[in-house]
């Protein structure tokens, strides 16, 4: 049942023939994108076969990065907007004093 669903995209297919011809090469490098290029196509696989995020489904590369940013979201938010929510840069430098 995997290998239709799997072969049916295309995407995955691309990424299996990739670590098929680097492993075929030989070498340290080489091994490790084959390495590499296989989590990618693990990932791949979770994400068409997953049913609790369909941003995941759809969009794999752009939700992975909405995920991210989500789980970052605390630390931008303190590195750039100021608590009492203003931006300007004159207002900061008042608040580090002379």
């Amino acid at each position: 049942m995997l290998a239709p669903c799997v072969l049916r995209t295309g995407r995955c297919c691309s990424i299996v023939l990739a670590a098929v011809a680097a492993l075929a090469r030989g070498g340290v490098v080489s091994i490790v994108c084959a390495v590499v290029l296989v989590l990618l196509l693990c990932l791949a696989v979770h994400d068409l076969l997953q049913r609790k995020h369909s941003i995941l489904r759809n969009y794999p590369m752009a939700g992975h990065l909405r995920f991210l940013f989500e789980a970052i979201r605390p630390e931008l938010q303190q590195s750039f907007i100021e608590p009492g929510g203003r931006t300007d840069p004159a207002d900061a430098a008042a608040l580090v004093g002379p």
